[in-house]
């Protein structure tokens, strides 16, 4: 029979969010593990004692078509009940403690956190603690999963380099165009997309009718829910697809005059709030994006007059978190980079962590 508990307890985490720095190439990757931290704090009357205090990870997958609820993890930290700190010790008869943990795991291969109509992936910590006469309490929070950008995983299609969207320089018989978006951008829910074009015409008469651009996402989810990636596996695809739209529509505009010389400028698309990460769960669910570029072009020609064509690029790509795209806002992500040489002497260190301050003398 459990009693009326007349005890408080409340779960605090020192990050509400765990970021996985994992390359792909990187083959002690699954040996890599992510601490989480926090603290317990459980007031309650002086005669009564905690017996056990739990803590407790886990994830959970959910997907409305096909209908599954998958737990993908679950962990548990046994705490020491004599191992707190005496916070408040009222004489109102009641005494506070604080409980702190780090748990060690291992999240390489789990999916980040998701919230959308047809996938869910959540996860949360939960403290459980028992007293005398079977009476518990127990809380819950919330705790969100994101990876970094990897160095050398930033895209995939058909592009120079894997570090940023290039079109290369394509040529046509009334014009020339290139389409670039610098490498160290961090494509992420909710940010910005600074595409830059460049157009040079080769024909007298040309004229760029309008710019848009298309962000396509295709959600795979496995009917199968094994937890290995089997071949031939039947899944349930939807796609979904996004018209960007201009962050300043009066500013950033592409010319509407004949071009007769070459034009080059950078437009900025808001990628939208509702899109979901980039992510590939073998054997669970993939979110791909591709991004589609599409141009009209006016033209003279002999026969006809004025021809208009449309001319498109698209090339896939990787969408981050919103947690990621805020870090990149802070410049998270700006770090040195130091050259080791070892002709030079002595080589080239990186500065101390921790300088200590200047001393002062009081005359």
């Amino acid at each position: 029979m459990l009693l009326v508990d007349n005890s408080v307890l409340s779960l605090h985490l020192v990050e509400d969010t765990l970021y996985l720095d994992l390359d792909a190439e990187d083959e002690d990757s699954s040996s890599k593990t992510t601490i989480l931290r926090g603290f317990v704090d459980i007031t309650n009357p002086k005669k009564k004692r905690v017996h056990s205090l739990l803590i407790c990870f886990e994830g959970y997958l959910s997907t409305k078509q096909p209908s599954v609820r998958k737990r993908l993890i679950q962990r548990h930290l046994v705490l020491n009940p004599s191992s707190a700190s005496t916070m408040d010790d009222s004489d109102n008869g009641y005494i506070s403690r604080r409980y702190p943990f780090e748990m060690s795991l291992f999240l390489n291969d789990l999916p980040d956190t998701i919230q959308s109509k047809n996938i869910k992936v959540i996860y949360q910590v939960t403290a459980k603690a028992a007293y005398a006469y079977t009476t518990r309490t127990t809380r819950n929070c919330p705790i969100r999963l994101a990876r970094f950008p990897f160095k050398n995983n930033m895209l995939s299609g058909d592009n120079v380099s894997r570090s940023s969207i290039d079109s290369r320089r394509h040529h046509a018989h009334f014009f020339d165009y290139h389409i670039t978006v610098e490498k160290d951008t961090v494509l992420s829910v909710g940010t910005l997309l600074p595409l830059t074009l460049w157009i040079a015409p080769r024909i007298p008469g040309v004229r760029l009718l309008s710019l848009c651009v298309f962000l396509v996402e295709r959600r795979s989810v496995c009917c199968d829910h094994h937890g290995e990636q089997q071949e031939g596996q039947k899944k349930e695809v939807k796609s979904s697809a996004h018209v960007l739209s201009r962050a300043d529509t009066l500013q950033q505009v592409v010319p509407g005059h004949v071009l007769k010389e070459p034009w080059r400028g950078t437009i900025e698309y808001y990628l939208p709030n509702d899109i979901i990460p980039s992510i590939n769960a073998p054997g669970l669910f993939m979110v791909q994006h591709t991004l589609k570029v599409s141009m009209a072009i006016i033209f003279p020609e002999i026969t006809s007059g004025k021809t208009q064509r449309s001319i498109s690029f698209e090339t896939d790509v990787v969408i981050r978190d919103r947690q990621i795209g805020l870090l990149d806002k802070l410049g998270a992500f700006n770090l040195p980079e130091y050259e080791y040489n070892v002709l030079l002497s002595p080589p080239r260190t990186p500065p101390p962590v921790y300088e200590h301050p200047p001393s002062y003398s009081i005359s």
